[in-house]
């Protein structure tokens, strides 16, 4: 892992300490999940099941544009992306980003731009949200409360960028969310296919270790 990966990730430690960061996607109400990975990815489906309905978030990290096999990693954007789609009813939600860069131990300026779009000032990187619903922010803390219904999807993406960096690219656009997720699990796929050499009982959990 690149030294800047790592500084990304300790954006959002919570598993680490409760008071680090976090960003988290969940029903407002009472609910039941289920979680996987889509098949020989590391994309993750989780499926939230409430009395009013049914949706899914699906995560990854983006790869670069095209890459294929051996290159998936080459000039990986620093990109989560995260898609809502309902599968039945309708779901309220409620998304909530608490960056804390190093590990916890910043608490960052923010900023919400005339587009909609968060921005963070402050630690050893910055980062920057694209949302495809509407976004309040209150104690270095991103919000937002939306409905999600059958057939509807929605999309976030969070970039992280060196502060060094003078014009760092924008996160993906809302509406590509979704398309660049599947584009990400196609080079998982690709991926896996030279590397799928082990037949035994366990193959799809020795595939997944070896990746990570």
């Amino acid at each position: 892992m690149s030294t800047a990966a790592a500084r990304s990730i300790g954006s959002v430690p919570r598993l680490l300490d409760p008071d680090a960061g976090h960003w988290s996607i969940r029903p407002s109400g009472p609910y039941s999940s289920t979680r996987r990975y889509l098949p020989g990815t590391l994309v993750l489906e989780t499926t939230f099941t409430t009395e009013t309905g049914k949706v899914t978030p699906t995560d990854a990290m983006a790869f670069a544009d095209g890459k294929r096999g051996h290159d998936v990693g080459l000039d990986a954007p620093h990109e989560l992306l995260r898609s809502v789609k309902g599968l039945s009813g309708r779901v309220k939600l409620r998304m909530e980003l608490a960056p804390r860069p190093e590990y916890g131990l910043v608490k960052p300026l923010m900023r919400l731009d005339d587009a909609g779009r968060a921005r963070t000032f402050g630690g050893s990187g910055r980062v920057a949200l694209r949302s495809g619903v509407a976004l309040t922010m209150a104690d270095s803390t991103i919000r937002a409360t939306f409905t999600v219904a059958a057939c509807e999807v929605t999309g976030f993406a969070l970039r992280w960028a060196p502060p060094e960096l003078r014009d760092p690219l924008p996160p993906t656009r809302p509406n590509a969310v979704a398309e660049r997720i599947e584009e990400t699990a196609e080079a998982w796929r690709s991926w896996e296919a030279e590397h799928d050499i082990y037949g035994g009982r366990i193959g799809s959990s020795c595939g997944k270790a070896h990746a990570c």
